[in-house]
């Protein structure tokens, strides 16, 4: 679990790793409102750290391979709904379904942004299998209800999904 400020107010005094820290930087730029910095390349071993949110994360990973699962979460909170960045986070949310295979959710997101982004058989391919999990756990009905609300929505979607 990442170290977040909460963690500070409840008496941790201090990230656990690596990839908490960087996750820590991410949210202290993010309320800054530099989450971005788009043609920024930093370079650790030259001295430059990052200068902005997504860059932190990215560097946490790198720092922390194991720590993919974890920051996924800040990953898709800071990228959704962020166009210019619409194709980095399919990216991540590939990732996310292929590391975490038995989670549903992950592959449905992944779906979806797939659709997104003009992928539309892989993207229903994705749906397809995240259906099938999601039944496997008898959560058919929330399945279908996270995917209606997802815009265009409509009954379209059972149909599609045959």
């Amino acid at each position: 679990m990442l170290w977040r400020e909460s963690d500070a107010r409840s008496g941790k005094n201090e990230p656990g790793s690596v990839a908490d820290l960087c996750a820590l930087w991410a949210g202290v730029l993010e309320k800054e409102g530099r989450a971005f910095n788009a043609g920024f390349r930093f370079d650790p071993e030259r001295g430059l750290l990052p200068e902005d949110a997504l860059n932190w994360l990215i560097y946490g990973r790198y720092l922390e391979p194991a720590s993919r699962v974890a920051l996924a979460p800040r990953f898709d909170a800071l990228l959704e709904g962020k166009p210019p960045f619409l194709s980095l986070h399919v990216g991540y949310l590939a990732e996310r379904s292929l590391f975490e295979p038995k989670n549903w959710r992950a592959q449905l997101d992944f779906g979806l942004s797939s659709i997104k982004a003009c992928r539309v058989e892989e993207g229903l391919h994705e749906l397809r299998e995240a259906r099938i999990k999601a039944a496997a756990e008898g959560r058919e009905r929330l399945f279908f209800g996270r995917l209606n609300a997802w815009r265009p929505a409509g009954r379209v979607w059972e149909r599609l999904l045959g």
